[in-house]
């Protein structure tokens, strides 16, 4: 996990508790209190999914950019093999020549 998904999982952590003691503190109804308590629930649950969600695209793209890199390191490497080969073949060619 990289310092930034700390940062934000703790952020995310510390305004759930702050959040809920102030509610718990806050002078209302127990009926207002559990439904702003559950509103509250919603919305970290919609925000977690949001985070979750863009973590997972985050991540499809670097595997994406990883497979990428990857091809063009392949395709080099067998191009330079190819090469190899045809330079190998050249000399060869030489050698039996003289």
């Amino acid at each position: 996990m990289t310092t930034s998904n700390n940062n934000l999982t703790a952020f995310v952590l510390g305004a759930l508790a702050g959040g809920t003691t102030a509610l718990l503190f806050a002078p209302m109804s127990g009926e207002r209190l559990r439904e702003r308590i559950s509103e509250r629930g919603d919305e970290l649950k919609t925000r977690s999914t949001e985070t979750a969600r863009n973590a997972a695209e985050k991540a499809q793209e670097a595997m994406e950019g990883a497979r990428a890199t990857a091809r063009q390191k392949v395709a080099a490497v067998g191009e330079a093999v190819d090469e190899g080969k045809a330079a190998y073949r050249r000399e060869m060619k030489k050698a039996k020549a003289s």
